[in-house]
């Protein structure tokens, strides 16, 4: 048995057993951790390692990208944010938040009907450990599927559905810088209804909400001399 095969059932949804800890550490001791991938059959690619904040970086990073590309001067630029808007804004603003989020679909099919999710961490790598050449570093993945709401707000109608329409359009030329840095995937699934919001002096702001599918991976690392010692002292407890 590899450790593959132990993760294998454990990313499935099977419950790991009183001896699962001790055949993971029998595994360590026996030097079989040579072949970390084996019985999952996927392994981490340089295209599938964004986690969603770093997604938002990306975003805010073709925004600016493509309005120096414009030559948009500084006062017309627009604003990026998580914040929620207030109607006093000088310039146009997007917002962005998190509509929904589970564990990451393996199969196949449209967002968020793929049967098998990814419902613990995955080993994904095992690389030597640089501050102890004879110890490994495992590489755990943990896929998420997302929909995030982006929002463009302006003054006007006319002006929240020219943005819009831009902001689409930025989407999808920069559909390859996305895929190049790490986002699994990005999918445009819809335009909410528009929306308006007014303050108490009677300021109007009027909202264009577009919705992006997108999935991204949560990357961490455990070192095997951390492992070890947690191991054993599990093992002694049980003995």
């Amino acid at each position: 048995m590899s450790i593959g095969s132990v993760l294998q059932k454990d990313v499935l949804g099977e419950e790991w057993t009183e001896e699962s800890p001790t055949v993971v550490f029998d595994l360590i001791e026996g030097g079989k951790i040579e072949d970390p991938l084996s019985g999952i059959g996927l392994s981490r690619t340089p295209r599938l390692h964004k986690s969603l904040n770093e997604f938002y970086g990306l975003v805010k990073d073709a925004i600016e990208h493509a309005e120096a590309s414009q030559n948009i001067i500084e006062d017309r630029k627009v604003h990026f944010t998580e914040e929620d808007v207030d109607s006093d804004i000088k310039t146009e603003t997007i917002t962005f938040s998190l509509v929904r989020r589970e564990p990451g679909a393996f199969s196949r099919g449209a967002p968020f009907e793929g049967k098998i999710k990814n419902l613990r961490p995955i080993l994904r790598e095992i690389r030597d450990d640089p501050e102890s050449p004879q110890h490994k570093i495992f590489v755990y993945g943990y896929l998420h599927d997302n929909v995030v709401r982006f929002t463009m707000w302006a003054k006007t109608n006319k002006t929240a559905n020219a943005r819009a329409l831009w902001f689409e359009s930025l989407m999808l030329e920069y559909s390859w810088f996305f895929a190049m840095s790490g986002v699994g995937k990005v999918l445009f699934i819809g335009r909410d209804e528009d929306i308006s919001i007014r303050d108490d002096k009677g300021q109007k702001l009027y909202g264009r909400p577009l919705n992006y599918f997108v999935k991204t991976e949560d990357i961490t690392t455990a070192k095997e001399t951390i492992i070890r010692k947690i191991l054993v002292k599990y093992k002694a407890n049980k003995e």
